[in-house]
């Protein structure tokens, strides 16, 4: 048995190798997220070491750890930390490369790019299999990345998330502030409100309206340019909200980055 840790900028994840079934027959993204829902920290609280070293204690010794993380070294080294106190062991750190699991890197630096990326869009090919390729993770930033159907992952766009476009507009303006610190888009209303008559909810859906249309726009580029088999995946806290108010099917997977690190764990192994 494998850990697997998904550590973002706001949240970090955990599961076993065994909880995430890295096959096409995947579990469905909620009996996924029921396994996750108690393995999920704040990436920035002050008690995360405790936290994961208390939840870290209840698992079986795993053989080894893996590790997608996009956030400081801070919590890189408290991961080192805890490892090494409870299992001994000294996690691995993925990185992007040139090739792994049938996906080529044909970005300018493929060392760059990042981890979460990589391990999304591998486990995206996974499940998808060799077909033209969509792949979106929307969280604190949105990546949005093209996988043609020879595996080769072309690179794509980022741009701001839903909550960090909130904050950004809270700290350029002086009176929305105090408007939008306990939004969450498992809460919000849909379908998204073009006229409305405050401004918690004007900024809420002026967020998601450009955060949407953004994703729509991409998607329809890609439909426009290559054959009409495109497949979209999405992942990332935002993606179940995103794809019921998008105008493109999407399929959504909650742990693409954590199949993505199991992937790759496996395949270090032949």
């Amino acid at each position: 048995m494998k850990l697997l840790i998904d550590i973002g900028n706001r949240r970090v994840k955990w599961a076993t190798s065994d909880q995430i079934n890295a096959s096409v027959s995947a579990p469905t993204p909620s009996d996924l997220d029921k396994i996750i829902s108690d393995q999920i920290i704040n990436t920035h609280s002050s008690e995360r070491v405790k936290q994961l070293s208390m939840q870290f204690k209840k698992l079986p010794a795993p053989e080894s750890v893996w590790v997608s993380c996009v956030s400081t070294e801070s919590i890189k080294t408290d991961i080192v930390k805890i490892c090494k106190v409870i299992w001994k062991l000294s996690p691995i750190y993925i990185r992007a490369e040139a090739n792994a699991m049938g996906v080529e890197n044909c970005c300018e630096n493929p060392a760059t790019v990042g981890v979460d990326r990589w391990a999304a869009n591998i486990a995206a090919r996974h499940i998808a299999g060799p077909r033209p390729l969509v792949v979106i993770d929307a969280g604190t930033a949105v990546t949005i990345d093209y996988v043609d159907s020879s595996g080769g992952f072309l690179g794509g766009v980022i741009f701001p998330g839903v909550a960090t476009m909130i904050e950004s507009l809270n700290s350029a303006t002086g009176q929305i502030q105090e408007m939008t610190h306990t939004y969450s888009t498992k809460q919000r209303p849909k379908p998204i409100h073009y006229v409305n008559t405050n401004t918690r909810s004007a900024v809420e859906n002026g967020v998601m309206l450009a955060v949407v249309a953004g994703i729509d726009q991409a998607i329809a580029h890609h439909l426009a340019t290559k054959d009409g088999e495109l497949k979209v995946i999405i992942t990332g806290g935002d993606a179940e909200c995103i794809a019921s108010l998008s105008i493109h099917d999407m399929k959504y997977e909650s742990s693409l980055v954590l199949i993505g690190l199991r992937l790759l764990s496996e395949a270090s192994a032949q």
